[in-house]
């Protein structure tokens, strides 16, 4: 699974990222997490606010700094998706 975190501030973007990555232990998946700050990586994403996280292609958040847990509910429940 692809991770996409958005944020046009480095080090929030980074720290989210961060957290996107710790909150992967435990899902019996491969995770890439990438982060991008640039202005033009985050428009051809168009999300609707950012800080933003997508997960293979779909908005999982946007306008909200998630916490590890919060991240890994969302993982969590794609992976169980994918499964079905």
């Amino acid at each position: 699974m692809k991770i996409f975190v958005l944020d046009p501030d480095l080090k929030k973007c980074t720290d989210l990222g961060r957290e996107a990555a710790l909150a992967t232990a435990g899902i019996p998946e491969i995770f890439i997490v990438e982060e991008y700050s640039d202005e033009e990586t985050i428009k051809k994403f168009n999300p609707p606010a950012l800080p933003a996280i997508i997960v293979d292609g779909k908005l999982k958040s946007s306008g909200k700094y998630l916490t590890k847990d919060e991240i890994k509910k969302i993982l969590k429940e794609e992976f169980e998706a994918s499964r079905k």
